[in-house]
């Protein structure tokens, strides 16, 4: 379903747009702000608070971080379920608290290892080959370092009770990948120009 068209193609949102008792107020019975969100099963109306009001599950504005190709957020104020967002502009993976701390050991472990080969502190896996798997010191990820011929030279591979996170491409540049695994699959992409950014931002976040 294509948003834009949303009250246009889509029966469901028209009926809810046309139903003002439908909206949603406030406790007092003022109008609130919302927005609206489709996707191909549906439309939903999602409360938005003021920037300052503590919510229910969900991030803050203030908490978010983005920019070109990235969203990544943390809100130490909300319940454990759902309190974190990584994405882009386009789409959102909604994370708990665990899965928020999950993301930023892991992401960083990836920087760490990739900035490693590329200064030639470890030498790079030969082509088509596993260079070496292991497990972490803390016993929390395994990590697999792989390479092959063509257009993904080197892969990096960090695995939690949680996640899985790739790193692919050139020591110097290279696309990072996110499967969220114990409940419930979902998977998000970003591409080498995005990293840097995403990267400064997962290291930002308030969470152990």
């Amino acid at each position: 379903m294509d948003p834009s068209t949303f009250g246009m193609d889509s029966t469901a949102g028209w009926q809810t747009l046309q139903s003002e008792s439908d909206l949603p107020s406030g406790s007092d019975g003022d109008a609130v702000s919302f927005r609206i969100e489709c996707d191909a099963h549906g439309c939903s109306l999602i409360m938005q608070p003021d920037a300052g009001e503590p919510t229910g599950a969900g991030v803050r504005k203030q908490f978010v971080m983005e920019g070109d190709g990235y969203r990544v957020g943390y809100d130490p104020e909300s319940p454990r379920s759902y309190c974190g967002m990584v994405g882009t502009s386009e789409w959102l993976l909604a994370l708990d608290r665990d899965e928020v701390g999950h993301l930023k050991r892991l992401l960083l472990a990836l920087k760490k290892k990739m900035r490693r080969i590329a200064s030639g502190e470890e030498e790079p896996p030969k082509k088509g080959n596993i260079g070496h798997a292991r497990r972490s010191g803390d016993g929390m990820f395994h990590e697999r370092v792989s390479s092959w011929e063509g257009d993904i030279p080197v892969s990096v591979e960090l695995e939690s009770k949680l996640m899985w996170v790739q790193a692919f491409g050139v020591p110097e540049a290279y696309g990072i990948r996110v499967i969220l695994m114990e409940r419930r699959q979902a998977e998000g992409v970003w591409p080498a120009a995005v990293v840097p950014g995403l990267l400064s931002a997962v290291g930002k976040l308030r969470v152990e």
